[in-house]
């Protein structure tokens, strides 16, 4: 996973189980990325939040990001008549119809200018995309992302850095076949326990974590984390949590503590 997150761009799916705590996985790499650089942008969508679980919710989100102006023209009905004199209008209900195809017009409008202006971002920054539980991401709006987000033009930005990163969880673990992807850079599996060969590696990695955001030396950040994992019991979930809550909630006597 380090070349994505450092540079490199593409479609990165995260597998697992209900106790592997995808979503919370991601959610260290969206930091991890931002921490690199103070421009870097992560868009997270998750279908359990109502602003993000639809494509409109989404587009304004990207457009709120990106500083888009998506501001339509209201109707102007009585300004510069030509009575000539004061008027008194009364009794008056204008009703404008919806139009869909207006609408759709409208939106293909805004994705033009969402892609522009990531066009531009990603000289500068990168940009992610995270699709969080996936696995409940209304169809339609998985359909919309990839087909008028991604092959309209996201999919040329890879080569500039842009990821997309999606959390998927399953009782049994995997990602199923029924559902495809455009493309797949790279799948991370998470396990639903930590084997003991897991468990090593794992120590490994919160000790470098503990060392880098909190600047102990080697032997004092490993007993910090050998302690943390005990009490944690190894538990995927768990160990993702506490590694998000850190360094905020860093107390060099007391650690940090997640239930």
């Amino acid at each position: 996973m380090a070349p994505f997150i450092s540079s490199q761009g593409g479609v990165v799916i995260v597998t697992g189980f209900p106790t592997s705590a995808c979503n919370t996985f991601v959610t260290l790499i969206r930091h991890q990325i931002k921490s690199l650089k103070q421009g870097n942008l992560c868009l997270q969508f998750n279908p359990e939040d109502h602003t993000t679980r639809y494509t409109e919710g989404i587009l304004a989100k990207i457009e709120q990001k990106l500083a888009i102006s998506d501001r339509p023209a209201g109707g102007n009905y009585f300004n510069n008549n030509e009575a000539g004199r004061d008027m008194e209008v009364t009794g008056v209900f204008i009703n404008e119809m919806p139009d869909p195809t207006r609408n759709q017009r409208r939106n293909l409008g805004r994705v033009d200018k969402i892609l522009q202006a990531v066009k531009e971002q990603v000289k500068i920054n990168r940009i992610v995309f995270i699709l969080a539980s996936y696995h409940n991401m209304p169809e339609e709006t998985i359909s919309w992302f990839w087909n008028q987000l991604w092959d309209e033009g996201l999919e040329g930005l890879v080569d500039s850095g842009l990821l997309v990163l999606c959390a998927y969880e399953a009782t049994d673990g995997g990602f199923p076949s029924g559902i495809s992807l455009p493309r797949l850079d790279c799948e991370i599996r998470l396990p639903a326990q930590y084997d003991q060969c897991d468990r090593q590696q794992v120590l490994q990695q919160v000790t470098e974590y503990i060392i880098q955001h909190a600047g102990v030396d080697s032997v004092r950040a490993q007993v910090y984390a050998q302690s943390w994992l005990d009490d944690w019991n190894y538990c995927p979930s768990k160990v993702q949590s506490g590694a998000l809550a850190f360094p905020a909630q860093w107390d060099p006597k007391l650690g940090i503590h997640v239930t």
